[in-house]
């Protein structure tokens, strides 16, 4: 059965992809279905709203707090039925790799050089509500206490009896 960890850090990390989908669609529909993402650079100046939900969503896709993946992958890596292997090791490292892309990929879209011949439009009210909505729900499953999903049972019980006992001198 799936526990609540793994379920926050699916639905997160799912949640987080919805999110770049949709700011990467905002780019495609100002500058074509077929725009290279190396062609487009500079919007931080020119969209700062734009720059600054990204960012948001860079954050939170790269799995730092408070966001809701960050929330569920230190949830399954701190679980009590987690013990070191190469899983984990290959999972950090893979988190690792995707972070630097991620950083990387929005830090040349953001921050780069900015392009003369290139229109510049901040984002749509609708495309603001949307892109905010993902970002604070992302928010609340990072700050939301883990019991609010239901149960853990992967924390194992202890054999202590919570009966009382009479002291003997």
């Amino acid at each position: 059965s799936a526990t609540p960890r793994a379920a926050l850090f699916v639905g997160a990390v799912g949640l987080v992809m919805c999110g770049l989908l949709v700011a990467w669609q905002i780019i495609r529909t100002r500058y074509g279905d077929d725009v290279d993402p190396q062609a487009i650079s500079g919007l931080a100046s020119t969209m700062p709203q734009y720059a600054v939900l990204l960012s948001l969503l860079a954050l939170a896709a790269m799995g730092l707090p408070p966001f809701g993946v960050f929330a569920g992958f230190m949830g399954l890596l701190l679980s009590s039925t987690a013990s070191f292997s190469t899983g984990i090791i290959v999972l950090v490292c893979a988190w690792l790799a995707s972070s630097w892309y991620i950083l990387d990929l929005v830090q040349k879209l953001l921050f780069g050089t900015r392009r003369s011949d290139l229109r510049y439009a901040d984002l749509l009210h609708t495309e603001l509500v949307s892109l905010i909505i993902v970002i604070l729900t992302l928010l609340a499953l990072g700050v939301a206490p883990i019991s609010l999903f239901g149960p853990d049972r992967t924390t194992a019980t202890t054999g202590a009896n919570s009966g009382s006992y009479a002291w003997n001198r």
